[in-house]
């Protein structure tokens, strides 16, 4: 928890040692070393590789790092996930987003580039109903927003399955 904290707060080299008990008649002691290192500011934000429907500039409007002064580990963890449901909704079910990141020691930053890779698209072939005792799949399917033969779209099997478990 000490190490995420300091990787989250722009302490990019941070390092936390072992922790030390001591303890006497009344009390235990316990010391950790921490050595902190310099804190690195957000440099420059660049998304690169592939490229989607929506245009990287409309992305990068919404990514969490750019929102942040200091360099934030969470933030690149968030980034990630918001930049592949975005290829996810295209269709791009195996899309990967790779963070590369580069501290600049002497401007005390750390450029961020995300290399997105989107993979083959993805067609949803068939959508099997189990379990269902208690109506006709035909009420479960007009819950549903995708359809056989759809692009994969992350977006809509989180709202199908929401529907599904308001059912």
């Amino acid at each position: 928890k000490l190490s995420a904290f300091y990787l989250n707060n722009g302490y990019i080299s941070a390092q936390v040692g072992d922790p030390v008990v001591t303890h006497d008649d009344e009390w235990i002691s316990i010391t950790i070393p921490v050595t902190e290192g310099k804190q690195f500011r957000t440099g420059t934000v660049k998304i690169t590789g592939d490229s989607l429907a929506v245009p990287h500039e409309k992305l990068m409007e919404k990514l969490t790092i750019v929102q942040k002064d200091y360099f934030d580990r969470e933030a690149i963890m968030r980034d990630i996930d918001f930049l592949t449901e975005a290829c996810n909704n295209e269709g791009f079910a195996y899309a990967s987003v790779i963070p590369q990141t580069v501290p600049r020691e002497r401007e005390q930053e750390v450029d961020v580039t995300y290399v997105i890779e989107k993979g083959p698209l993805v067609y949803i072939s068939r959508i099997a109903i189990t379990g269902n005792t208690s109506t006709r799949d035909k009420v479960i399917r007009r819950e549903l927003d995708v359809a056989e033969g759809d692009l994969y779209n992350r977006g809509n099997i989180k709202s199908s399955y929401a529907a599904l478990n308001r059912l």
